[in-house]
């Protein structure tokens, strides 16, 4: 016995069960869901230096300086990124139902595409528009869905800020909608208030969809764009260039072009993704967006399945679960146990009545047309049951398919003899454990004879063991999992939204993540996290990633957050407080101004006086830049 059983430890036992849930959506060219958000009435160059969070989103992910709007003012522009054309909704003002032409609803419905369309402040299920600016929502443009009760209960009211009820959706953990458009109300969209104000309200919605179950388990992609500018021209030649930025699993990472596309391109995109019918010459002569997204086809069908336990016992029941992925769902499964025997569905058991050697397949058909159809076949050993009272031990482990460098979980499963027990472990590469639970990492790819022992507590210590080829594939996984997180702003004050971006390498997806803020404000359970600071100070960030396989990693940094407020007269980072409340034209008031150089960290206080212009000027101007203040 390869095992010395004087390593052994008592333990209690325990056996694992491993199961992966799938997910299954109608495949797309570039992905499988998509959510769109629209903001308002700002030019490309304005929102890439006054919004931080769409600034951090796009070098994340990807923007494009080219993308230009159609028209002005809002309204044509949201008829065209959802039929093509703008008449008759050349006009902003115009509600509802006024429109019978076709529009995408018509396309997604017509292949068995799913949608919801949310609003801020709508009712849910209100066709009228009302509560809402109906020009920012074009659902209510076209009488076939203002006049249909069902698609009319496809518009959804979201709680402005929050989007709580979007969020929901996302979370949930099958039925997500194929097509998702969400118009925050005209404050979150920046259409009453400004670029730094929207750009708060996206720092906070945006990390929950990419963190969202369905942006962590699918190919979804979010698209974030602004309906109209102020006629500054795009590079490629647009008359009208506006913000527009791909992002989430299926998009490239750091990317930019400068290639020319419209309102009319996004709609082509989604009609091309999923093989829909163009509805005018507009979208049809508009080029695809096909260039942000990391892939070009859709996920091949695929399916796997782990057994439990194996080796198995005869007349013993044995569990098969199946995990299937890609292709078109739902997914219908077969199965034969190689012993003339079958069975159906995703999770299924079987006995078998003699030992040997069994060859089990798993067949796995998809609901395309025509339908998909793969195999997955593996061999199960069933050994003589022991005689009732004996002492026997099997184990299982996960992943199933382990490659090198990656933490590979470990479980034994003891019957019979006489408890507690003492597991121990050799694991065919010089490695050693102990306990009935246990995890080892392979430096190498190769196939490994992984030997447990049990000795049990009976007056003879009675002694089984049992071994198990394992094999170990390259992979070219990284060997730790290891986290890490950015954040911008770098130098906050009180009040700021600091948006934190996280980064994963190593170990196997999907992941989990935990934010702690270190002011006592509590956890965050999202991929990429916003919070804002109520006092200065310097404040411990800990971002924690947990595994699907039970490896997890920390990572901590130090924020300092100031008291002041960002100075908005220039780009040289300087802070200084609010000054004292005065009035214009008073002679001689004083105020007191507290002055802080993030370059070196030093702080002083002057005095000036209020220029009788302005309550709130410092005046002479020689005298602020003498201090060095940017005003």
């Amino acid at each position: 016995m390869l095992l010395l059983l004087t390593v052994l430890t008592l333990g209690v036992v325990s056996a694992a069960s491993y199961l992966r849930p799938s997910n299954a959506a109608a495949s797309g060219k570039y992905f499988d869901y998509v959510v769109t958000i629209l903001m308002e009435n700002n030019d490309l160059p304005s929102v890439l230096s006054q919004g931080t969070f769409q600034s951090s989103l796009a070098n994340q992910y990807t923007l494009s300086t080219g993308y230009s709007g159609v028209t002005h003012p809002s309204e044509p522009n949201y008829s065209a990124m959802i039929s093509g054309h703008i008449t008759p909704n050349s006009d902003d003002g115009i509600c509802c139902g006024q429109d019978s032409g076709p529009n995408l609803v018509d396309r997604l419905e017509s292949q068995g595409l799913t949608w919801k369309a949310f609003a801020e402040d709508l009712s849910n299920g209100d066709c009228s528009g009302g509560g809402i600016d109906a020009d920012h929502f074009p659902f209510l443009y076209f009488s076939d869905i203002t006049g249909n009760q069902a698609r009319c209960a496809n518009l959804v009211g979201a709680t402005a800020g929050s989007d709580s009820e979007l969020v929901a959706a996302l979370n949930a953990g099958s039925g997500w909608p194929n097509y998702v458009w969400l118009t925050p109300n005209t404050s979150n969209d920046a259409h009453d208030t400004s670029i730094a104000f929207g750009d708060s309200y996206l720092s906070r919605i945006v990390p929950q969809i990419l963190g969202s179950t369905l942006f962590r388990n699918q190919r979804a992609a979010l698209f974030v764009v602004y309906d109209e500018g102020n006629d500054v021209s795009c590079t490629s030649g647009g008359s009208d260039c506006i913000y527009a930025s791909w992002s989430g699993p299926v998009a490239k990472k750091g990317f930019s072009s400068s290639n020319a596309y419209t309102h009319y391109s996004y709609l082509h995109t989604i009609e091309d993704n999923w093989r829909l019918s163009t509805l005018t010459p507009n979208d049809a002569n508009a080029a695809v967006m096909s260039e942000f997204f990391t892939t070009a086809g859709p996920v091949p069908l695929s399916t796997s399945f782990t057994v439990s336990p194996s080796p198995a016992q005869a007349n013993q029941t044995v569990t098969f679960r199946g995990s299937s992925s890609g292709g078109t769902g739902p997914y219908s499964d077969s199965w034969s146990f190689g012993d003339g025997a079958s069975g159906t569905g995703t999770s299924t058991s079987h006995v078998y009545s003699s030992t040997g050697t069994f060859q089990v397949t798993l067949t796995t058909q998809d609901s395309a047309s025509p339908p998909g159809s793969v195999t997955s076949t593996k061999s199960i050993t069933v050994n003589q049951a022991p005689l009732p009272g004996a002492l026997s031990i099997s184990f299982s482990y996960s992943p199933s398919n382990p490659v090198a460098g990656q933490t590979v979980t470990f479980g034994a499963d003891v019957s019979g003899g006489t408890p507690p027990y003492g597991v121990g472990w050799d694991f065919g590469d010089g490695g050693i454990s102990v306990g009935t639970s246990t995890t080892h990492t392979f430096a190498n790819a190769g196939t490994f004879n992984v030997t447990t022992a049990v000795t049990d507590s009976g007056s003879n210590a009675n002694s089984a063991a049992t071994s198990r080829l394992v094999s170990v594939g390259s992979g070219g996984q990284s060997s730790v999992l290891s986290a890490d997180f950015s954040l911008q702003p770098t130098n906050p004050s009180v009040g700021d939204t600091v948006s934190f971006t996280s980064s994963v390498s190593g170990g196997t997806g999907p992941f989990t993540y935990s934010w702690d803020f270190g002011d006592s404000s509590g956890t965050v359970t999202i991929r990429n996290a916003s919070h804002s600071y109520s006092a200065s100070g310097t404040f411990t960030v800990t971002l924690t990633v947990d595994d699907s396989v039970g490896a997890s990693a920390s990572t901590s940094n130090d924020i300092t957050v100031a008291a002041g407020s960002p100075s908005t007269g220039g780009s040289s980072g300087q802070y200084c407080t609010p000054l004292a409340t005065g009035a214009a034209g008073d002679p001689e008031p004083i105020v007191s101004v507290d002055y802080i150089n993030p370059s070196n960290s030093q702080q002083f206080s002057a005095s000036a006086l209020f220029d009788s212009g302005s309550a709130y000027s410092l005046a002479p101007t020689s005298f602020a830049s003498s201090l060095g203040l940017v005003m």
